[in-house]
């Protein structure tokens, strides 16, 4: 991809592209029998509640939107159980949740400068670990994460009891990564 690609905080106005976004997310899963995400997952008001706490981007190419995501900074409940392994760190973590791509920008490592991004956040907020978990289905997802340097940590499991594939990336703190512009979440970078 040629044009350069910018993120930032996500927007009330943005709510239809974003969820434009996540429907074409959901077919893909329908298509592959994924039961990760549905008709009523995630829907317009956890975006707008993501949005509210300040944890909700977007990808721009221009000004098309073509990438959604959480980077939330909060504890995950969800995280407190794993099963089959453990966290590798015990100290703070990010968690990427509702990661998702347009579909005519896929294969273009929209995902990954996206992913990128939200790990040298951390990074300028001194968080060395990011999580994320998926559908064992998913295994676009779950190739993506392992070529992306996640390690398979074990299993949770999301709110109402169903099984999630969780992963950690442990984070460097290269100075050479770090900007100082990056404190200012109002801003857009650029990739």
């Amino acid at each position: 991809m040629e044009e350069i690609l910018k993120i930032r905080a996500s927007h009330v106005e943005d709510l239809p592209e974003i969820m434009e976004i996540i429907s074409m997310a959901v077919a893909y899963m329908k298509e592959n029998h994924i039961a990760q995400w549905s008709d009523t997952y995630p829907d317009a008001a956890r975006i707008l509640k993501d949005m509210e706490a300040a944890e909700s981007y977007v990808c721009l190419a221009g000004e098309r939107i073509i990438g959604t995501g959480v980077l939330s900074l909060r504890e995950e409940p969800n995280y407190a159980r794993i099963d089959g392994g453990s966290w590798e760190n015990n100290g703070p973590y990010g968690v990427i949740h509702r990661l998702a791509v347009d579909n005519d920008f896929k294969g273009h490592s929209v995902a990954a400068a996206f992913v990128d991004h939200l790990e040298k956040m951390c990074i300028n907020k001194n968080i060395y670990s990011v999580r994320v978990d998926t559908h064992r289905d998913n295994v676009s997802m779950r190739r993506f994460l392992e070529k992306h340097g996640f390690l398979c940590r074990g299993t949770i499991y999301v709110e109402d009891g169903t099984p999630r594939t969780a992963y950690e990336k442990k984070l460097e703190n290269k100075t050479d990564t770090k900007r100082e512009d990056w404190k200012n979440e109002g801003n857009t970078d650029q990739l």
